[in-house]
C-alpha cells in the first residue's frame, strides 16, 4: 500500500483536520503533528475516535488521553513509523462522545517525547444518513461526480477518499480531500470535483457529511482504480 503517495502528502500538508489542534513546544527537536482527526459516526449512530499523527522523525510509540481514557497508536503500514494511527481495536465505538481536549504523547527511538493536543466537539446532534443517488469517477478527467439527498444536521460536505486496504481486519482512515461546493438538482445536491488519483492504484471514494468534528460517510462507496471509469449506478 502506497501510504505516502503524493496525493496523501498533499492532504496532510494542508491539514484537513476537523479537530482543532495545536503542538506543544518542547526543548526537543522531535515534534508530532495531527495529520487527520475526527469522530466517525457509523450506521448505528455510534461514535469512534479517528486520529492519525505525523512525526518529523520516526515515532517509536504514542498514546492519546481523552475523556479519562487512554488509547494506543500503531504504525501506518509503509510509513517507516513517520505516521501512526489510533489503534481501532482499542478505540471501540461509543454511544456518545463528550467534547474536550485530547492529548497525544509520543516518543522517538532516543526516548525524546513530543506532545500535541486536539479539541473535539461533543456529539450532540446525530448526522442523518448520507444517501447517494449518483457517484461516478471519470478516469480520463480524474474527476468525481456525486448526487445525494440533503442530510439532516449536516454543516458541511466533503469528498472523501482512501487507498483500499489490503487487510480485511483494518480499513484505512477516510481522508477529506476537499470541501464540496454543490448545486441543486431536482431537490438533491450535486457536485463534480477533480481529484488527482494515481493511475492503477486502488481507491475508495465517498461523500461525507460533518457536524462539528463528527463525520458520517455515505451509505455507498465507490471502489475505483486510478485512471479507469467507474460508477455505482
Amino acid at each position: 500500500m502506497r501510504t505516502l503517495s503524493k496525493l496523501k502528502l498533499m492532504v496532510v500538508a494542508t491539514i484537513l483536520t476537523f479537530g482543532m489542534s495545536s503542538c506543544l513546544k518542547t526543548e526537543n527537536s522531535f515534534v508530532i503533528y495531527p495529520a487527520l482527526a475526527y469522530v466517525l459516526q457509523n450506521a448505528n449512530d455510534e461514535y469512534q475516535l479517528q486520529i492519525q499523527i505525523y512525526g518529523n522523525e520516526p515515532i517509536a510509540s504514542a498514546n492519546a488521553t481523552f475523556d479519562s481514557k487512554t488509547y494506543s497508536f500503531s504504525a501506518v503500514s509503509g510509513s517507516q513509523n513517520y505516521y501512526m494511527r489510533l489503534n481501532p481495536s482499542y478505540a471501540l465505538p461509543l454511544d456518545s462522545i463528550a467534547g474536550g481536549i485530547c492529548q497525544i504523547t509520543a516518543s522517538n527511538a532516543e526516548g525524546e517525547t513530543a506532545v500535541s493536543q486536539i479539541e473535539f466537539r461533543s456529539t450532540e446532534k446525530v448526522i442523518g444518513e448520507v444517501t447517494l443517488t449518483e457517484l461516478s469517477y471519470d478516469g480520463d478527467a480524474n474527476s468525481v461526480t456525486a448526487t445525494w439527498e440533503k442530510v439532516e444536521n449536516a454543516e458541511q460536505y466533503y469528498l472523501l477518499f482512501r487507498e483500499r486496504s489490503s487487510s480485511y481486519l483494518e480499513e484505512n482512515m477516510w481522508i477529506p480531500y476537499s470541501e464540496v461546493r454543490y448545486s441543486d438538482k431536482d431537490g438533491n445536491l450535486t457536485t463534480t470535483l477533480s481529484i488527482p488519483l494515481t493511475k492503477d492504484v486502488n481507491y475508495e471514494i465517498a461523500i461525507g457529511a460533518t457536524n462539528g468534528t463528527t463525520l458520517r460517510v455515505s451509505d455507498r462507496i465507490l471502489r475505483v482504480v486510478g485512471g479507469t471509469d467507474t460508477s455505482i449506478n
